[in-house]
């Protein structure tokens, strides 16, 4: 079979079908989460999530008592974009807000309950597509890696060149 015929009709569609998964990535990850939390009215919650809210959710379980500069730096987004996050999740009491002891005008985060409970469920579902991508991975060697990534990065420069 020629090469571009091959592309057409194995690759593109394969490629297509990974496009779409990853753009509708949110609503797979709060399907997930959801269906593997016990408590309905966690699982509504949830689907009131953005990626970046449940990113943030992880940042505070991870840095506990952290505050919204430093959640800014390591999340790589602006403050603001934070401000709103942080705001949506202390609405839906997934977070609490402390003064820090030596200075009262600087805010920490740390995790409720409700939000450890949403994180842990978003946490397992990391460390299973983690899990999934391991075992696909394994099964081609380095070089065949390289020409994947290579492959993809080229047919990706052909539409921003024209």
């Amino acid at each position: 079979m020629e090469k571009l015929t091959y592309f057409k009709t194995e690759i593109d569609p394969a490629l297509v079908t990974l496009a779409s998964q990853l753009a509708s990535g949110d609503e797979f990850e709060k399907t997930w989460i959801s269906s593997r939390l016990a408590d309905p009215e966690l699982a509504a919650i949830v689907d009131q999530l953005s990626i970046i809210n449940m990113h943030t959710l992880r940042a505070i379980a991870v840095h506990h008592l952290i505050n919204g500069v430093a959640l800014a730096e390591k999340l790589g987004v602006t403050r603001g974009t934070i401000s709103k996050s942080t705001k949506k999740l202390l609405q839906l009491a997934l977070i609490q807000q402390e003064k820090h002891p030596d200075n009262q005008k600087e805010i920490h985060y740390r995790l409720t309950p409700a939000g450890t409970a949403i994180n842990a469920q978003h946490q397992a579902l990391d460390t299973y597509l983690n899990q999934q991508a391991q075992q696909v991975v394994s099964q081609f060697s380095e070089t065949d890696l390289h020409n994947i990534a290579s492959f993809l990065a080229k047919m990706g420069q052909i539409r921003k060149r024209h």
